[in-house]
């Protein structure tokens, strides 16, 4: 992905989650928030005082048990060092401040070391007067590993792997298992090739094959059929397992052969997602619309 369509990815998974960013404020600075009621997203264009095409990322408005505005906080996700947007960035603060009539706090969400740090440094405003922002980096994510406290909390997840799945597996593997609980599959193949870009190379490939040789939790249909010969419980189960990994495995590198063969761009969300189906029913489906489909991502639609 490129940088502004990672930007673009980070913003809209935090706009989509927004209790995320007051959660993760307290990682960094225990205590700061007052005690709010709901945290909701906020017009960001902040026009009153703001360009346009100065608009921040996001704005997080923090709210009492009476509605009214109790810390707005405005957030920025910042990828690379850029002198021009700490110029801007107290604009924002002002502005929002000056809508909302309530305090205000910057919030910068970067998940490179050596761009937390630069950016964590004070922004010098005139004799007396500085802003200090709040600084999410990688050590204020939480390192999600359950794979079910990922299905929970599918956003976390994600951002935990950016933070820390290029050197940690378990991270990487929680990531795969929430990746697959967002239903609108724009987003999941948005965040699937964000999670994919991040974690390099060689954690691409292990997870890509531990999916392929992934054990069933529960007994599929043929590990039942092969089951029902009457073999021995705990041989037998081995082997219908390793027989149903197989067939699987099978299906799914023969979907993803007739996709490449007919010239369709088999992106990695898409052969991850075929890889990691387990159910024989469902890559049977895949492969019947494989022969026909006009993009590859198009074997996912139902008819």
């Amino acid at each position: 992905m490129t940088a502004s369509a990672v930007h673009e990815a980070l913003v809209g998974l935090l706009r989509e989650r927004v209790e995320l960013v007051p959660a993760l404020v307290q990682r960094v600075i225990v205590g700061a928030l007052p005690r709010f009621t709901v945290a909701q997203a906020a017009p960001a264009d902040l026009t009153q005082a703001v360009s346009a095409e100065r608009r921040a990322d996001l704005v997080v408005l923090l709210r009492g048990a009476s509605g009214a505005p109790m810390l707005c906080l405005v957030v920025e996700v910042q990828l690379t060092r850029d002198a021009l947007e700490r110029w801007s960035w107290p604009l924002y603060v002002a502005a929002a401040r000056s809508r909302y009539q309530c305090p205000c706090a910057l919030v910068v969400v970067a998940p490179d070391a050596v761009v937390a740090r630069w950016a964590s440094r004070a922004i010098a405003l005139g004799p007396g007067a500085s802003l200090r922002p709040i600084v999410i980096g990688a050590a204020a994510i939480p390192r999600v590993v359950d794979a079910d406290a990922a299905r929970r909390k599918p956003e976390l997840a994600v951002l935990s792997a950016l933070a820390h799945g290029a050197a940690s597996y378990d991270v990487t593997r929680a990531a795969a298992a929430a990746l697959a609980t967002f239903v609108d599959e724009d987003r999941q193949r948005q965040y699937t090739t964000l999670v994919l870009d991040a974690i390099g190379t060689a954690m691409r490939a292990r997870l890509e094959n531990d999916m392929k040789l992934e054990h069933f939790p529960e007994p599929t249909d043929l590990e039942k059929r092969i089951l029902a010969r009457g073999e021995a419980r705990g041989e037998a189960r081995g082997e219908a397992r390793g027989e149903a990994r197989g067939e699987a495995r099978g299906r799914a590198e023969g979907i993803l052969h007739v996709l490449r063969t007919r010239g369709l761009d088999v992106t990695a969300s898409v052969a991850l997602r075929v890889r990691s189906c387990t159910d024989l029913a469902t890559l049977d489906t895949w492969l019947e619309r494989a022969v026909t489909c006009a993009a590859a991502e198009d074997i996912f639609q139902e008819a």
